[in-house]
């Protein structure tokens, strides 16, 4: 899965100078939009393909066993980094409201790296609590766009 970044927006805007620059010199307002996409998609798509799979990122969840409620405790995400090179991670974890967690987690991990995610919480309702899906978002080097996927019983 394809997933967008914060800086992608940021990147349109400050070339919307250029292009209309481009197109005042021409006299063409074609080539001005045909530069500012050629110089939007293609950063974009490098940054896509240097993001590296979210398959070499290992996460462990530990959850305690049982909590009472309204008493704190934490969880904790264990983050490992397989590849070669630095990573920019996020991980979501799909907690009940009631929890009372954050549910997200951003990380920055070098080459080969293990990072480790504290979480307090309270609960404020009774009752069985079993995550069973966690989303993990690898980043490209550049922050426009990034690749995620999904994964089951972690």
């Amino acid at each position: 899965m394809i997933a967008l970044g914060n800086r992608l927006p940021l990147l349109v805007v400050a070339l919307i100078p250029v292009a209309a620059v481009v197109a005042e010199l021409r006299q063409s307002w074609m080539l001005g939009v045909s530069v500012m996409g050629f110089a939007v998609v293609v950063p974009t798509l490098v940054d896509g393909f240097r993001a590296g799979s979210p398959a070499s990122v290992t996460v462990t969840r530990d959850l305690p066993s049982s909590v009472v409620m309204g008493s704190s405790s934490t969880i904790g995400w264990n983050v490992v980094n397989q590849a070669d090179r630095r990573r920019s991670i996020r991980i979501a974890d799909d907690f009940a409201p009631s929890l009372g967690a954050e549910r997200r987690a951003h990380l920055r991990l070098p080459a080969l790296g293990v990072g480790d995610v504290q979480i307090p919480f309270v609960p404020t309702r009774r009752g069985l609590f079993t995550p069973s899906r966690i989303t993990v978002r690898v980043d490209g080097p550049w922050g426009q766009i990034g690749r995620a996927s999904c994964r089951e019983r972690v």
